[in-house]
């Protein structure tokens, strides 16, 4: 919507959760397990080190598809919970 002050605070708090969201998974011994992709057995070198390549598993689509057909109004973000996975 053209709001580069607003856009940047809401990165930057989503940066924070997604780092605090880490902290959390590491002190339990998790790992994270990625919710739209599957990795793959492929690795790419890049200069930062060697990394999973994956691969685009399609639930997203189901997820869109069924929110699309509900007759939910429009949903706020903000009241959903943060859940990467």
């Amino acid at each position: 919507m053209g709001n580069i002050t607003k856009s940047g605070a809401e990165k930057s708090r989503l940066e924070e959760r997604q780092r605090v969201e880490k902290k959390i998974r590491e002190a339990k011994g998790e790992t994270f397990k990625t919710k739209w992709f599957d990795i793959t057995e492929e690795v790419a070198t890049t200069p930062w080190g060697d990394l999973e390549i994956g691969e685009y598993n399609g639930k997203y689509t189901q997820h869109r598809a069924a929110i699309d057909s509900s007759d939910t109004d429009e949903v706020d973000n903000k009241s959903v919970e943060f859940n990467p996975r």
